[in-house]
């Protein structure tokens, strides 16, 4: 029954003590000064530490000194123990952090701005990303109504984009996150009138000679404008698909096309709907932008005019269902 306090005893309490506070200390200065630092911390410098404690335990192993394996093995719990749980609190512990150094300044630079309608005063405070994809932007928000307590998540007024977390600084003052790629002057809106436009438009119908295999969503379909112009509205919800427009009159197809709708990597089309009235195409594209977050985008294409009108990302679930196929003709 002695041989656990033996072990205890044995253990040099000074190398775990050091590594415990050498962590800490490490990692918070990390977290306040550098917006990677989980990245760093996570694969840089923990293998890093790692190797180090496995080489030097195999090394007192070898030489058969007991009270600097265990040292060493205590040491290396502590660091990886220590380190999962700053880890795991990064963004609180960096705000907090942060506005511990900078919260004067920080301040002065939000109240001084001009007041907006139904917009709460804020400035960007951090953005994190690669090459442009998976941004992931964190905002210093001034809440006199203190709204963000009591639900941290979700839509709220004043805010653009839905809220992914909020963490409160102060009495009025939130670090508030939205979701990945986006920001305040580009959030997925609910309520606008292409939203209206595209659900009140007629679907177009699907491929009549579907070529894409396997199958897909597909359309390579006439349609007749007035005056008797002749287009052919073509594209397929698939790996480099777009909705392009072929122009002809009567039956003279040319050799002219125009791009409709291009959202770009993993975002494809995925409805196609037209007013024949206004003679506007509107092209839902949904996915996965940059393979990281999903993305719906809605365009609105002048057939006559043969130009892009506008586009806007959009929330998909306030969508209406997209048509199914076996559509008949507008």
């Amino acid at each position: 029954m002695s041989a656990i306090p033996e072990v205890v005893e044995k253990v040099s309490w000074n190398l775990p003590l050091l590594v415990a506070a050498s962590t800490t200390i490490a990692f918070l200065s990390l977290f306040i000064y550098s917006p990677y630092s989980g990245f760093l911390c996570l694969f840089l410098i923990a293998p890093v530490v790692c190797l180090t404690f496995v080489v030097l335990l195999v090394v007192a192993a070898y030489r058969k000194r007991s009270q600097q394996f265990l040292s060493l093995f205590v040491s290396l719990l502590v660091f990886l123990g220590i380190s999962d749980a700053l880890l795991k609190n990064e963004n609180i512990l960096r705000d907090h952090g942060r506005w511990l150094l900078e919260s004067r300044q920080l301040k002065a630079e939000v109240l001084a701005q001009p007041s907006a309608d139904e917009e709460s005063k804020h400035m960007e405070w951090e953005v994190t990303g690669f090459a442009g994809l998976a941004n992931n932007t964190a905002y210093l928000v001034f809440d006199p109504a203190d709204s963000l307590t009591v639900h941290p998540t979700g839509g709220f007024t004043g805010l653009p984009c839905k809220v992914l977390s909020a963490d409160r600084l102060e009495h009025h003052w939130y670090s508030v996150r939205f979701y990945t790629d986006e920001d305040w002057s580009d959030c997925p809106v609910t309520k606008a009138e292409i939203i209206d436009h595209y659900e009140a438009a007629t679907c177009i119908p699907f491929s009549a000679k579907p070529s894409v295999t396997p199958h897909t969503r597909e359309w390579d379909t006439p349609l007749i404008l007035r005056g008797g112009l002749r287009v052919i509205v073509s594209g397929a919800d698939m790996v480099g698909g777009r909705i392009v427009v072929k122009y002809g009159y009567n039956d003279q197809i040319n050799n002219r096309v125009e791009v409709a709708a291009d959202a770009g990597d993993y975002v494809y089309p995925s409805d196609v709907r037209l007013n024949a009235n206004n003679e506007l195409l509107y092209v839902k594209a949904s996915g996965v932008a940059g393979g990281i977050s999903h993305g719906t985008i809605l365009f609105e294409y002048d057939l006559r005019g043969r130009r892009l009108v506008r586009q806007q990302r959009v929330a998909n679930d306030g969508l209406p269902a997209e048509c199914p196929e076996g559509t008949p003709s507008p």
